[in-house]
């Protein structure tokens, strides 16, 4: 009898514990954290215009810019234009003294003259001991001269020659020079190189000037244009007569419209960059007129433009190690990763080619920590602390 109870009890037991480990696991279950929806801001896709626009900045310059230095030493003895001045091309803009340089070419003029005397003397006596030596030549046979007289006939107009051509070669020496001297005495003249103004002036009547001594600046800003360097990404969508917007610091940011006239033909390998040249446009108005070189400006250009296209936020297409750009979409509440194609950029903007369509939400923030598949809550406006 007794063993039946230790039986019987034993039996109850280990029903208790079979009946209590499926509510055990059902609490633990019970007990676990489902993870939250990642909320995140979205954006719905639409068709729109689109345009790449980019600024640059430059300098405004002219080809006809002249830093005239002194081609000779000397005083100053004259000066005839002031700062702002127009000239023309040949005018005299100073002197310098000439009186030094007058000189020298009137010793050359001699040294030539000389020199052409002796060279004519000498061509003078060669000609009297030809004739004498065709004289005496034929007496030879008949014994009446000497071989040794012939001889010293033809040595003597051997040293006439030499002498001919020592004469001709210090003609042309000295006429070397005396070109020179002429030209140093024409560079005492310090001329206008073009039409155009006296943008600087460096001296002052009475300064002793060297060769090299910096004297006037001639500028002619009648061809100006604002030199610009672009980027190599954006040398591909840039061609002659595109429009650009100038906008000039010195006239007060003052807008004057312009237009891509000359575009280098290589990109420089240095800087990655291309130099384009923005002239006036058609129709420019005066404001052109006002601008001098070297006038800081802002330039903008509308690379390309469409009617139409898909456009996201640049900041919602993202870029993975490989290079691939893709974005986030939402759908059924759920993030799916979209590998896309994209097209022109500019500022703010992506242009859409391919992996989505208009109408679809794709994530503008919050997409750090999404996964594949994974819950998410969209919201107007995401917080900055929001992860």
């Amino acid at each position: 009898m007794r063993r039946l109870i230790i039986l019987a009890t034993a039996l109850a037991l280990w029903g208790c514990e079979s009946e209590g480990a499926p509510a055990s696991a059902q609490s633990a279950k019970k007990g676990m954290k489902v993870a939250p929806a990642a909320t995140v801001q979205g954006h719905v896709l639409a068709q729109a215009p689109f345009e790449v626009v980019r600024d640059y900045g430059g300098e405004f310059a002219t080809d006809a810019m002249a830093n005239l230095s002194a081609e000779v030493t000397g005083v100053v003895k004259e000066i005839n234009v002031r700062l702002g001045d127009t000239v023309k091309k040949g005018d005299v803009l100073a002197v310098i003294d000439p009186v030094t340089y007058q000189q020298r070419v009137r010793e050359l003029e001699a040294s030539v003259a000389v020199a052409r005397a002796s060279a004519e003397e000498a061509r003078t006596q060669k000609a009297n001991l030809e004739a004498d030596l065709q004289r005496r030549e034929p007496l030879l046979a008949r014994n009446l001269v000497t071989e040794r007289e012939i001889e010293d006939l033809k040595s003597q107009i051997s040293v006439a020659q030499q002498r001919i051509d020592v004469a001709e070669a210090t003609v042309q020496q000295n006429q070397a020079r005396l070109s020179t001297g002429r030209v140093s005495l024409q560079d005492t003249r310090v001329k206008a190189p073009f039409d155009g103004i006296v943008a600087e002036r460096f001296v002052d009547v009475g300064n002793h000037v060297m060769a090299g001594t910096q004297l006037f600046r001639v500028v002619d800003d009648s061809d100006i244009y604002l030199q610009l360097r672009v980027a190599e990404t954006d040398s591909g969508m840039i061609s002659t007569e595109m429009p650009v917007v100038v906008r000039v610091d010195a006239l007060g940011g003052e807008s004057v419209p312009g237009k891509v006239g000359r575009i280098a033909p290589a990109v420089d390998p240095q800087t990655r960059t291309m130099r384009i040249d923005v002239l006036p446009a058609d129709a420019a108005p005066d404001s052109w007129d006002r601008i001098k070189p070297g006038m800081y400006a802002r330039a903008q250009i509308v690379l390309s433009s469409k009617d139409s296209a898909l456009i996201a936020p640049s900041q919602a297409v993202l870029k993975d190690r490989d290079g691939t750009r893709y974005v986030w979409t939402v759908k059924d509440d759920k993030a799916h990763r979209i590998t896309v194609t994209p097209g022109l950029k500019n500022r703010s903007a992506t242009e859409i080619l391919g992996g989505v369509e208009a109408g679809e939400t794709i994530v503008l923030r919050g997409h750090e920590k999404l996964v594949e598949g994974g819950k998410v809550q969209l919201v107007q406006e995401l917080e900055e602390d929001d992860s």
